[in-house]
């Protein structure tokens, strides 16, 4: 009787344990891992169900939130409020590979599936359910292995430093995948974020480090290299490398200058609904202008010009007009206020100064077209 008893004495002891630690393993923050969207759709097995931070542009389409960088988008759960549609935004969350879970699962209470759809294969319905969102407010330089792994595209080819923490051959599963670049890859790591290093021996003066075991991964490293991407991995091709000591500060990273916006690949519009030159277009017609990638509307104003041509080409009059960006299809629509005058040519420009969501700026472009004869 009295081992009976201390066995349930252990029990509640264990269970009391227990619990205490998952609530103070549950009230901690999660360590956030910095990806981009292909990351996610690359590599969704990996990062099932874990905590990640995605940078990128916040946006609707078919009644879905839709966070997209470059080609790649992923669909948001749980925003609160949207106040930042068409914004660029830093998103944290809880990753979700739909396809790798139940119908009903607890995990999916808000996630609404179409009646009659098939539930998704693994890899094809992919979301994050929103802890917290923010806006970027600015394009600044970046000054760590974090900034580099949110916004790859930003630094392409460029020649960039970096310091961290050697990790080995991704000894420590921080990262999905191997580059298979050279048989020296190995992964370094500062804060959250970890970036694989390429073509680059990790040995110097007075130091040479394995790559294959543990004992050398309390090493920091100074890298200087291009950065690129691939297949949803963010590398540097390094050419220099340092034993350095441990950085207490972000700031401790350094880059070249960051191109301003200005410099960054401009952007152009891809389609328009009338077509440059077109004649015997509607008098009511609505105008559809779309973009390459998406626009951060703010920049839109006072810099679109709608007139009309007189016989020698030059400016007339004016037009009253209003616009709305339909951000589904990423296009600039004007709808005129008055229906446009017979036999008539308009011009449509879009003036200096309109930015993409990234900062680049949009080529300067004009539209010119005739309306029909007749009313």
């Amino acid at each position: 009787m009295r081992r009976e008893r201390l066995t349930q004495v252990e029990i509640f002891i264990i269970t009391i344990s227990a619990f205490l630690l998952i609530t103070t393993f549950s009230a901690q923050t999660p360590a956030w891992k910095p990806v981009t969207t292909e990351g996610l759709k690359q590599f969704s097995a990996f990062y099932h169900l874990q905590p990640v931070l995605v940078r990128g542009n916040l946006f609707k389409a078919d009644n879905r939130l839709i966070v997209q960088a470059e080609t790649a988008e992923i669909f948001i759960l749980n925003l609160k409020n949207n106040d930042l549609l068409n914004e660029r935004v830093d998103i944290r969350g809880q990753f979700i590979d739909v396809g790798r879970l139940e119908p009903g699962d607890y995990r999916l209470s808000t996630y609404k599936r179409p009646t009659h759809a098939a539930w998704p294969n693994p890899g094809e319905e992919l979301i994050i359910d929103v802890i917290d969102l923010v806006q970027v407010q600015n394009i600044n330089p970046a000054t760590s292995i974090r900034s580099f792994v949110l916004e790859p595209e930003r630094f392409e080819n460029q020649i960039i430093t970096v310091v961290g923490q050697f990790r080995g051959r991704n000894l420590f599963g921080d990262l999905p995948s191997a580059p298979r670049q050279s048989r020296y890859d190995f992964v370094l790591k500062s804060g959250e974020a970890s970036i694989w290093i390429v073509g680059l021996q990790p040995r110097g003066k007075n130091f040479n480090l394995d790559i294959n075991t543990r004992v050398d991964t309390n090493k920091w490293l100074k890298i200087t290299g291009a950065l690129h991407q691939k297949s949803g991995l963010v590398m540097i091709e390094g050419t220099r490398i340092e034993v350095t000591e441990k950085q207490t500060s972000a700031s401790n990273n350094t880059t070249k200058p960051i191109p301003s916006s200005s410099s960054l690949p401009p952007i152009t519009v891809v389609f328009s609904d009338p077509t440059p030159g077109e004649i015997d277009v509607d008098h009511t017609k609505l105008v559809r202008i779309q973009f390459e990638r998406h626009i951060k509307t703010s920049t839109l104003t006072d810099r679109v010009k709608v007139v009309y041509l007189d016989d020698k080409q030059e400016e007339s009059d004016a037009l009253e007009w209003q616009s709305y960006y339909n951000a589904e299809v990423r296009a600039l629509e004007l709808k005129f206020v008055e229906p446009l005058k017979p036999y008539s040519t308009i011009r449509i420009e879009l003036l200096d100064g309109i930015e993409s969501l990234d900062g680049a700026l949009v080529l300067p472009w004009s539209l010119t077209f005739r309306t029909l004869n007749k009313q």
